[in-house]
C-alpha cells in the first residue's frame, strides 16, 4: 500500500492511542470517520437512528480494543467501513421484521424525484457492492463519497495527481455500476455519482460522537485495569486517582456536550423567533389605513367609468366608420408618361380569422412573378388591425410550371391571382423558398392600421426623367375591416365574423427602349 500524508496521520494517531493510551489522538480518529461509519450504518439499517449509534459505537469499540493488533500500513477508512458492514448486518439478522416494517413506513414519505428513487435502489445494496470491488477501487470510493471528500484531498490521499484521482473514482464507479446492475439496478454513471454525492454521506450527531468518545475512554482504561493491578501499591494507589479523575472528565465531557446540544437548540429557536416576529412587524406595517382603502376604491370606480366611456366611444366611432366608409377599393393613381410601363390591379377578398391572402401577377416581358402573403390579426380592444405582410420576387422562365408549390398560373399575365392559406401551408410556402434558387424576398414589413383605414406598402425607388422624378417599383395599398354584416363582432351563428381585405397594386417601371444608354467607362491613361 502506497503511504500518504492524510492516511499517515490517522495511523500516527492510532500508533500514539496504542502506546500511550493518548485519549486525544482516538478522539481525533472518531471525529474524522464518525461521518463514514454513521452513514454506512444507517444506509444498512434503513436510517433508524438508535440502531445506527449502537452500530458506530460498537465500531469504535471494536477500533479501540483491536487497534494494537493492527498492521502500521493498514488503510483505517477501509478497515471502518468494512467492521461496520459487518456489525450493521449482524444487528440486522435480530431485528429484521421491525427494521421492514419501519423501511417501509419510511419510504412512503420520500418523494418521487429520480434521485431520490434512485437512492431507495442503491441504499440496501451499496456497501455490499463496494465489498465486491478491489481494494484499490473501495478505497476511492470510500475516500470521495463515504468520507464526502474533494479530489484534491482524495488526489493527496492517493498520492497521485487530481486529474488522476478523478479518473480512478470515475473507472471505480462504473466498475460499481456494473455491480449494481448484476443487482437489477441499472442507472447512469453520472446518476449514480450524484445519488451518491448528495446521499451517501449524512453527518453524525454531535451528541453520539462525543458518547462514542467518552465510552471508548473508558474502555480503554477497563482494559489498562488488570495491568494496574501488578503495579506497586503506591502506583496503584496513584493511578486508582487517575481512572477517578479519568471517569469524573468522562461525565464532565457528556454533560457538557448535552449542554451544549440544548444551547445549539435553544439558540435555533429564538432564532426561529427572532424571525417569525419580523414578519409579523412587516406584515403589520402594510396593512393600509381606512383612508387608503377608500382612495383605492374611489380610484377602482374611477376606472371603470373610464372603461365604458371608452366602449361607448368606440361604439360610436365604428358606428360613424360603417356609414361614412365605402368598402369599395379606389385604384393607385399616378401620372405616368409613355416612357413607363404601368401595370395596375385590384380586388377584394374575404378571409378567415388568422389566415392567409396570397396574391400574385406574373409578367411575361420580364419573365418574373410578384407574390404578397398578408395576414391581418384584429386587436378588438384598441380596433386595430395589423398586418403582417412578405414581398416576393421569382424568377419565371417557364410559364407552363409555377416554382411556388401549390400556387397556379394566371390566365395571362395582366391579372392578379389569389389564394386563401391556412397558417400553416403559408409557413411551409415560406420555407420552400429558403431552398430555391432564383426567389427573393424584397421585404417583410408589419404595419398597424385601424378598421378600415388605408395601409400603403411600397417598394420602390425614384427614377429621374426628363428633370422629373417617378417612383418605380411596387406600390400596394390594404383595406382591412370586418364583415360590415356582423353585430357585436359575432355573426348569426356565433362564430366569428370574415375580415374583408380590400387591396390595390402597381407596378411601375421604365421602358427598357427608353432607358438612356450607360456611358462608356473613360479609358485608363
Amino acid at each position: 500500500m502506497v503511504p500518504n500524508s492524510a492516511n499517515q496521520s490517522a495511523q500516527a494517531q492510532l500508533k500514539r492511542f496504542v502506546q500511550f493510551g493518548d485519549q486525544r489522538a482516538f478522539a481525533e480518529i472518531i471525529r474524522t470517520h464518525a461521518d463514514l461509519v454513521y452513514s454506512a450504518a444507517l444506509r444498512l439499517l434503513g436510517e433508524h437512528r438508535h440502531a445506527a449509534d449502537d452500530v458506530a459505537q460498537t465500531v469504535f469499540s471494536d477500533l479501540s480494543a483491536k487497534a494494537g493488533s493492527f498492521p502500521e500500513d493498514i488503510a483505517l477508512a477501509g478497515w471502518l467501513h468494512q467492521h461496520t458492514c459487518f456489525v450493521a448486518k449482524k444487528a440486522l439478522r435480530t431485528e429484521l421484521r421491525r427494521l421492514r416494517r419501519e423501511d417501509t413506513a419510511h419510504a412512503m414519505t420520500i418523494s418521487d424525484d429520480a434521485s431520490d428513487a434512485l437512492w431507495l435502489q442503491v441504499r440496501p445494496l451499496l456497501d455490499d457492492a463496494l465489498g465486491e470491488l478491489t481494494e484499490a477501487d473501495r478505497h476511492a470510493l470510500v475516500l470521495r463519497f463515504l468520507q464526502g471528500r474533494p479530489f484534491k484531498s482524495v488526489a493527496e490521499t492517493l498520492s497521485t495527481s487530481e486529474d488522476a484521482a478523478r479518473m480512478r473514482v470515475g473507472r471505480a464507479l462504473n466498475r460499481l455500476r456494473e455491480v449494481l446492475a448484476k443487482r437489477g439496478v441499472h442507472t447512469t454513471s453520472d446518476a449514480l455519482d450524484g445519488a451518491l454525492a448528495n446521499y451517501a454521506v449524512v453527518a453524525a450527531p454531535a451528541a453520539l460522537i462525543a458518547v462514542i468518545t467518552a465510552s471508548t475512554a473508558t474502555a480503554a482504561i477497563t482494559t489498562a485495569l488488570p495491568i494496574l493491578t501488578a503495579m506497586k501499591a503506591a502506583k496503584v494507589a496513584v493511578a486508582a486517582l487517575v481512572i477517578a479523575g479519568g471517569v469524573l472528565l468522562v461525565r464532565d465531557y457528556q454533560e457538557n456536550a448535552r449542554l451544549r446540544d440544548e444551547l445549539a437548540q435553544f439558540r435555533s429557536l429564538q432564532a426561529e423567533l427572532d424571525k417569525l416576529q419580523e414578519e409579523k412587524d412587516r406584515l403589520a406595517a402594510r396593512v393600509p389605513s381606512i383612508d387608503e382603502v377608500n382612495a383605492a376604491r374611489r380610484s377602482l370606480d374611477e376606472l371603470q367609468r373610464l372603461r365604458l366611456s371608452e366602449k361607448s366611444l368606440f361604439a360610436e366611432l365604428t358606428k360613424a366608420q360603417t356609414k361614412t366608409t365605402k368598402e369599395s377599393v379606389v385604384a393607385v393613381s399616378t401620372n405616368y408618361p409613355s416612357e413607363f410601363r404601368v401595370r395596375k390591379n385590384q380586388g377584394v377578398t374575404t378571409l378567415t380569422p388568422g389566415h392567409v391572402l396570397a396574391t400574385w401577377q406574373f409578367d411575361e416581358e420580364s419573365k418574373r412573378c410578384l407574390l404578397f402573403l398578408i395576414q391581418p390579426i384584429y386587436e378588438p380592444e384598441g380596433g386595430l388591425f395589423t398586418l403582417r405582410t412578405k414581398a416576393v420576387e421569382s424568377d419565371w422562365t417557364d410559364p407552363t410550371r409555377s416554382p411556388l408549390e401549390g400556387l397556379e398560373l394566371p390566365n395571362s399575365s395582366a391579372q392578379w391571382s389569389e389564394k386563401t392559406l391556412s397558417p400553416e401551408a403559408a409557413e411551409e410556402l415560406v420555407k420552400s423558398w429558403q431552398n430555391t434558387v432564383g426567389i427573393d424576398v424584397l421585404s417583410a414589413p408589419t404595419m398597424t392600421t385601424l378598421d378600415r383605414k388605408e395601409a400603403t406598402i411600397q417598394i420602390n425607388q425614384m427614377k429621374e426623367w426628363q428633370g422629373t422624378n417617378y417612383p418605380v417599383g411596387l406600390t400596394f395599398k390594404l383595406w382591412p375591416a370586418w364583415n360590415a354584416a356582423a353585430q357585436n363582432f359575432t355573426d348569426a351563428a356565433g362564430a366569428p365574423p370574415k375580415i374583408r381585405l380590400g387591396w390595390s397594386a402597381e407596378v411601375a417601371e421604365l421602358r427598357k427602349e427608353f432607358e438612356p444608354p450607360k456611358p462608356s467607362p473613360k479609358p485608363e491613361e
